[in-house]
C-alpha cells in the first residue's frame, strides 16, 4: 500500500485451496451457499476498508471446469451444494460486494492451439457467453498459461503453443 502497488485477489473460489468448506457437508445445501455467500462478502468488504484502490480486482471463481470431461463443470462442493448456477451466484454476491471491482474468472489450458482442450474452451465460452447474456458482471477471462519449454524435445508430451490461436481466442473473449 505504501508502495502504491496493487494486488489482484486470487482466487475467492477453488476447490483447491477451500478454507474450512470440507467441513461444511453436513450443511443444508442452503446453509451451505450463505456460507459461500457471507464468506465472499467478507473477504471483498475486508480488502475494500482496509485496503481502498489496493485490491482491485479478484478471480471470483477458479477451474470450474471438469478436465476429465470438459463438457462439464468440475465435481466440486460448491456445484454438489449449489447447484450449476454456482458461478452465476458467485459473481452476482461479489459484483454487490464491491461495484467497482473488477472480476475475472480463471481457467488453465484452453488456449494453445486449435486441437487442444476444444471442449473446455467451448464450454468456458459459452458459460461466459451465458454470464454476460443475463447481464451478469464479468470483466475477463483469465488463462493460468502454464508455460514449460522444459518438455520442448519430448513432443509426445508438450503440445506447441500457437500465439496467433491465441490472440485469437482473447479477441473471441474480448468481443463478449
Amino acid at each position: 500500500k505504501n508502495n502504491g502497488m496493487k494486488v489482484k485477489w486470487t482466487h475467492l473460489l477453488w476447490h483447491g485451496a477451500l478454507p474450512a468448506w470440507s467441513e461444511f457437508e453436513d450443511m443444508s445445501n442452503s446453509e451451505f451457499e450463505t456460507a459461500v455467500h457471507n464468506y465472499i462478502d467478507t473477504v471483498m468488504h475486508h480488502c475494500k476498508t482496509y485496503y481502498p484502490g489496493v485490491v482491485f480486482d479478484y478471480n471470483v471463481v477458479n477451474e470450474v471446469i471438469d478436465p476429465d470431461d470438459e463438457n462439464l463443470f468440475r465435481q466440486t462442493i460448491f456445484l454438489k451444494k449449489m447447484g450449476n448456477d454456482f458461478v452465476e451466484k458467485a459473481f452476482t454476491w461479489a459484483h454487490n460486494a464491491d461495484p467497482d471491482a473488477k472480476l475475472y474468472i480463471c481457467e488453465y489450458d484452453f488456449l494453445g492451439n486449435s486441437t487442444d482442450n476444444q471442449a473446455k474452451q467451448d464450454h468456458l465460452y459459452q458459460l461466459v457467453s451465458d454470464l454476460v447474456n443475463k447481464g451478469i458482471h464479468i470483466d475477463g477471462v483469465a488463462e493460468q498459461a502454464h508455460l514449460n519449454t522444459e518438455y520442448i524435445d519430448n513432443i509426445d508430451f508438450y503440445t506447441p503453443q500457437d500465439m496467433k490461436y491465441w490472440s485469437e481466442t482473447m479477441d473471441k473473449y474480448a468481443a463478449l
